[in-house]
């Protein structure tokens, strides 16, 4: 209120000095003209827009030396800065830009003013583009356009970034949105006071599987378009049969240093390879527990020909045997988990997401 003030009697006496330099000729041309008029008041004293082309008129009443209302004095309206407000003949005024300016009303040497803020508020936002398909790694930035209750564009707005799942992917300041895990989806929101929109992100999900492409059977993946292929493992004696574990974060598969197999783990992007079981056997069908810390898989330990059922610590500990088939028919420890919702395991491969 105080700042107001100071504003309206800054803005009276800028217009009282206009009045003045137009001298006692001031023209008014009103039925009562302005010589008879003593003091002016306009009504509201203060007021805000919020949109750039909303408007609102004020009024002035013109007083004589008694106090006393004189009806249908000639009032002459102007604005203190055209930029920010415009104000016509009949004392409406147009919001013109960001900013505040004073409105005066004067008549003869009388004069008033109302202090005019123009405050755009955000009443949309237009995220850009709506939707967002991007590899694990990748990062796209989002632009938004923010604009008032009329449609136009509010200069220089700072909208806040949010994910609505950091843990799929996660956006900065400035729009700019990290992909971070294989096979998920989130909303990314922009806001701005009660104003927000959102974009659709989805993190393409990943595939591993088994080709001969190279001469050998190999470990590799890629995206589920079929981009970003990598080969993961280099082995001798080939790999196959990968299974990625539940978060996503390794493959487990049986791979061979040369003619025999073990069980090995990898991460995602090829580091920490791992030698589980490293036994002078074949150890093959990886299959992890649902939480991920343990692993399932047939070895030929036992005698040729014998297949049995083990288990052992993700971390390559405590392997122990589960069935005794002295038979030797060959046992699956069970579908693989870690396939993700996207598409089921098959023989050569599966999807990374849960």
């Amino acid at each position: 209120m105080a700042a107001t003030a100071m504003l309206r009697r800054l803005f009276l006496a800028l217009g009282l000095l206009a009045v003045a330099a137009c001298g006692d000729d001031d023209p008014a041309t009103g039925p009562q003209g302005g010589s008879g008029v003593a003091a002016l008041e306009v009504t509201p004293a203060a007021a805000t827009l919020h949109a750039l082309g909303d408007s609102m008129r004020l009024t002035a009443t013109a007083r004589d030396a008694d106090g006393d209302s004189i009806p249908g004095a000639q009032v002459t309206w102007s604005s203190t800065d055209t930029t920010v407000a415009k104000v016509n003949p009949n004392g409406w005024v147009f919001a013109a830009g960001n900013g505040t300016a004073g409105i005066i009303a004067s008549s003869g040497r009388a004069a008033d003013t109302a202090a005019v803020t123009v405050e755009q508020l955000a009443a949309t936002i237009m995220v850009t583009p709506a939707t967002l398909t991007l590899a694990e790694g990748d990062t796209a930035r989002l632009t938004a356009v923010v604009a008032d209750s009329n449609g136009v564009a509010i200069e220089g707005a700072a909208v806040t970034w949010t994910s609505a799942d950091e843990t799929a992917a996660t956006v900065d300041a400035e729009g700019l949105v990290t992909a971070v895990r294989a096979g998920t989806e989130t909303s990314v929101i922009a806001s701005m006071g009660s104003a927000a929109d959102t974009a659709a992100v989805s993190v393409l999900d990943q595939i591993a599987f088994s080709s001969f492409r190279d001469g050998t059977w190999q470990i590799y993946v890629m995206n589920a378009d079929g981009s970003g292929q990598k080969r993961l493992s280099n082995h001798p004696g080939g790999g196959s049969s990968p299974r990625w574990s539940p978060d996503g974060a390794r493959v487990a598969y049986e791979g061979s240093f040369g003619v025999l197999y073990d069980i090995l783990v990898v991460n995602a992007d090829g580091s920490g390879l791992v030698n589980l079981t490293n036994n002078p056997a074949n150890d093959f069908d990886p299959v992890w527990s649902p939480d991920g810390s343990r692993i399932a898989y047939v070895s030929d330990r036992d005698g040729f020909n014998r297949y049995e059922i083990y288990v052992i610590n993700a971390d390559g500990s405590a392997q122990t045997r589960l069935t005794d088939d002295p038979v030797g028919r060959r046992a699956s420890p069970g579908r693989p988990t870690g396939a993700g919702s996207r598409s089921g395991p098959t023989a050569t491969g599966t999807t990374r997401s849960t």
